[in-house]
């Protein structure tokens, strides 16, 4: 089988879905929706929705699905590569650490309430 993002680079747009990855490998393939049920037993309608972006990939479908297509469970789930996980995660990483500063500062700030509350 060729390599798997060159198959991709041809086939789709740069930025890629779960849904847009399974279905450009299936039909490098020449694989049916009929064929991906019938190799990993999750409904054809089912598979439409996942390639059309309608039902969000799971990781149990991911492992049954890349299992058919003969590719790792990763491919599927990340199909534009760590990279772009990284980033989002590392957004969210900021916002929680901001987060929780504004959590400890509205905490500090109510406990000194308290604290001058009862001195009166």
């Amino acid at each position: 089988m060729k390599n798997f993002k060159d198959v991709l680079n041809k086939l789709v747009p740069a930025r890629l879905t779960s849904g847009g990855a399974i279905r450009a490998l299936r039909k490098s393939i020449n694989f049916t929706l009929k064929d991906v049920e019938k190799l990993c037993g999750i409904k054809e309608t089912h598979l439409s929705s996942i390639e059309n972006g309608k039902i969000e990939l799971s990781l149990g479908h991911a492992r049954k699905i890349a299992a058919a297509l003969g590719v790792h469970p990763s491919v599927l789930l990340f199909p534009n590569g760590e990279d772009m996980e990284f980033e989002e995660i590392a957004s969210i990483d900021k916002k929680r650490d901001r987060l929780i500063a504004e959590k400890k500062r509205n905490h500090k700030d109510l406990s000194q309430s308290r604290k001058i509350a009862n001195k009166k």
